[in-house]
């Protein structure tokens, strides 16, 4: 594989967080689906199953003697990690490209942090007022 696998994590709310974990694809490369896994190093924050951008491919397999489920383009992987707190982890991925013939692993560390998004205060004052005035024009 030429590219290494990356990651992107955004938050949804204070607990919650959409994980995308692309594997790159190239040429004659494939990866097998039932090696591909993800997991988490830390217990205070669960993982939900994983879902592919695209449906492998089943084809026949030299090596295992077998058919196997491969992905030949690249893919990402979606999912979502719930956190009650504020934490470091590392993310683990472990996939078997065909071409290496093992399993490889990539270890993503991450923070799940969440900042409160910055509310703009209103001066509820002037916001009646205007209301008030809308409605009771005055004379000019």
């Amino acid at each position: 594989m030429a590219q290494d696998p990356t990651i992107i994590i955004e938050p949804i709310n204070d607990t919650t967080y959409d994980i995308s974990i692309t594997i790159p694809i190239e040429g004659n490369e494939a990866v097998y689906e039932d090696y591909l896994d993800v997991s988490i190093d830390n217990p205070n924050v669960s993982l939900s199953a994983w879902q592919p951008s695209s449906v492998p491919d089943s084809m026949y397999d030299t090596t295992f003697k077998e058919t196997k489920r491969l992905y030949t383009e690249t893919v990402t992987l979606s999912l979502q990690a719930t956190a009650s707190e504020p934490i470091d982890a590392t993310i683990h991925l472990n996939y078997y490209p065909r071409s290496q013939k093992k399993i490889m692993h990539q270890m993503f560390p991450v923070s799940f942090t969440y900042s409160e998004p910055e509310f703009e205060q209103t001066d509820h004052r002037a916001v009646e007022n205007t209301y008030h005035a809308a409605k009771n024009p005055q004379p000019q």
